[in-house]
């Protein structure tokens, strides 16, 4: 059998930085344990690669997990905002609607009420034959009806444009009259 010969060597490493390190190494002129100290190496080598790899992979797990989480919370402020202001666009529709409706069933007992005068404004006129009662009848009637239905469509804007700022932008319905 051959005896082991070894041969002690200095060298330096070079690093970004260069900071000189003297080192011993030693360097086996045996093939069998050169193989051995290799084969070493390769195994040590592979170890560190797989934790390097088991490091960086926890990592992105964490991040894409923290990434998700945001991701949920985001949809979820997002889809309560929505809510609310849905929410709000119906009670405000709704108000819009109550008032479109009580300025309706005005009109409709505005008209009504100037439905039955006019009737008792012509029998009058009938039974004295005089129609001028009812021209000046139908003419004051006209101008109450106009300034009646102006004021109520100016409470009404009023009433659409109290908030401005906390109205939702919309187009403007079709058949809305301002």
């Amino acid at each position: 059998m051959m005896e082991k010969e070894y041969i002690d060597v200095d060298y330096t490493e070079r690093e970004d930085t260069p900071q000189p390190k003297n080192g011993d190494i030693t360097i086996c002129a045996d093939p069998t344990s050169a193989a051995i100290t290799g084969f070493c190496g390769i195994v040590n080598n592979i170890t560190n690669s797989i934790k390097e790899y088991n490091i960086c992979k926890q990592h992105e797990e964490t991040r894409r997990a923290e990434i998700k989480a945001q991701l949920k919370l985001g949809f979820a402020q997002i889809n309560a905002q929505k809510e609310a202001l849905l929410t709000q666009m119906n009670q405000e529709h709704e108000l819009k609607m109550l008032f479109v409706q009580n300025y309706f069933n005005s009109l409709n007992r505005e008209f009504d009420m100037a439905f039955e005068e006019m009737k008792t404004t012509i029998e009058i006129a009938k039974e004295n034959k005089d129609m001028s009662a009812l021209i000046d009848f139908m003419r004051m009637r006209a101008e109450i009806s106009q300034t009646h239905s102006q004021f109520l469509l100016e409470c009404m804007d009023k009433t659409i444009n109290q908030n401005p700022s906390q109205t939702i932008s919309l187009n403007p319905v079709q058949g809305y009259l301002k």
